[in-house]
């Protein structure tokens, strides 16, 4: 967002990643006294947060936008519960520039799409926005407003030294019914192999980083797409190491083979459930037969594996929760991470009642502190769970993505 604005005159940006400079609201309200408008995103259990620097904008008379996968599908209630004077729904390049400039010329912002506020005590809803068709319009990444040198300092067991994320597409393909991001993107679009690459080479040769994790939804989602980049990267000649995520139906030999050769360490896939009936409910739209095979071949390439599961799905019993685990050890994943379902709002899954919410209090809702019942399992059970199938895959002393845990790492 900061590198669209500035690309479109608007110079005078600070960005603040409060979960790297971890200011008290009392420095906040400093930096929020610098500038005319402040624009925040955040995750749902980030909302309180969230609210905090609304109510700091507005004692200092500052106007607030907010968007991102919490206000987007709940636009009226994040007004209602903050102090924010406006919603950016959805993708929020454009629609911010035009509120800006909106704003800026003292024009009505009922005419600009995508967002809502609020007009005597009314809700103003504009015409939606028309997403972002062609994605290698958009400027790379402002890299250079962040303290880049204070992201990837924990090292991770794929790569040697410092790595950073890049994201080539945005959206999926798939309607999970646990997923926000049909709601936030609604259908996927890629940005072409040669964009992707030239980012590659920014990050490469302006911070020295040669490390990457690709954070698609469906990385390989279109075959080609990615054989180009392998091309492209073994054409550099580059010792680029790169790690992505993607379903199980969308690698073959072929691609897998590729993807190795151009520096591709690890892949990520969403296994989810061990069960049938589980996978079918979810909509994930692939069985275990298939995704049996992707690990296969993955391993057969020398490319590590590593699984993403869900606990407490809609269905979940002890049967299929053992299942989970025995088909995770058959899978011979090099590691895994187990989470319990968050009801995200207005995926199927909570617009449903598919299962029960204990605790309204969104920040409490992180993938580790369950607060929902399914079926028979409330949240001290779905938390016991999960400890038990972490342990089983993958061991009592298992540091997960790292190479260290954060114990370890503190005692050097």
């Amino acid at each position: 967002m900061a590198a669209y604005i500035r690309e479109k005159g608007y110079n005078e940006i600070k960005v603040i990643d409060n979960n790297v400079y971890n200011y008290p609201l009392t420095r906040l309200e400093e930096e929020i006294r610098q500038f005319d408008i402040i624009a925040v995103t955040g995750t749902t259990s980030q909302c309180k947060q969230a609210r905090d620097v609304s109510w700091l904008a507005k004692k200092n008379n500052k106007i607030s936008v907010m968007g991102g996968p919490h206000a987007t599908p709940l636009p009226e209630e994040t007004l209602q519960t903050s102090y924010f004077d406006f919603i950016a729904l959805g993708e929020g390049e454009i629609t911010f520039c035009e509120l800006l400039q909106a704003i800026e010329n003292n024009m009505d912002c009922g005419k600009v799409n995508g967002i809502m506020f609020k007009r005597n005590n009314t809700f103003i809803k504009t015409e939606d926005r028309k997403f972002i068709k062609n994605l290698d319009e958009l400027p790379f990444p402002a890299r250079d407003l962040i303290p880049l040198h204070k992201y990837g300092t924990r090292e991770l067991r794929r790569f040697e030294g410092r790595y950073t994320h890049i994201m080539s597409s945005r959206g999926c393909a798939n309607k999970c019914i646990f997923c926000s991001s049909p709601m936030m993107w609604r259908y996927c679009r890629m940005i072409s192999a040669r964009r992707v690459f030239e980012e590659m080479m920014t990050v490469y040769e302006n911070y020295g980083i040669k490390n990457i994790h690709f954070q698609d939804d469906n990385f390989t989602l279109i075959k080609n797409r990615v054989l180009e980049l392998c091309a492209l990267i073994l054409e550099s000649k580059i010792p680029f190491r790169w790690s992505c995520q993607t379903r199980p139906d969308k690698v073959d030999t072929d691609l897998l083979r590729k993807m190795k050769g151009a520096g591709c360490v690890q892949i990520e896939f969403g296994v989810e459930s061990g069960d049938p009936g589980i996978l079918e409910n979810s909509k994930k739209g692939y069985k275990k037969e298939q995704i049996k095979k992707a690990f296969h071949l993955a391993k057969k390439v020398g490319i590590a594996t590593y699984g993403f599961f869900l606990i407490g799905l809609p269905g979940e019993s002890i049967l299929s929760w053992i299942r989970s685990m025995w088909f995770a050890k058959q899978l011979r994943l090099d590691n895994g991470v187990w989470t319990v379902v968050v009801p995200f709002p207005r995926t199927e899954i909570n617009s449903k009642n598919l299962v029960k919410i204990f605790n309204s209090d969104y920040t409490y809702w992180l993938y580790k502190q369950p607060i929902i019942k399914s079926g028979h399992f409330g949240p001290t059970a779905l938390r016991t769970m999960r400890w038990i199938s972490d342990k089983y895959v993958n061991g009592f002393f298992n540091t997960g993505t790292y190479k260290q845990s954060i114990g370890n790492r503190l005692k050097r």
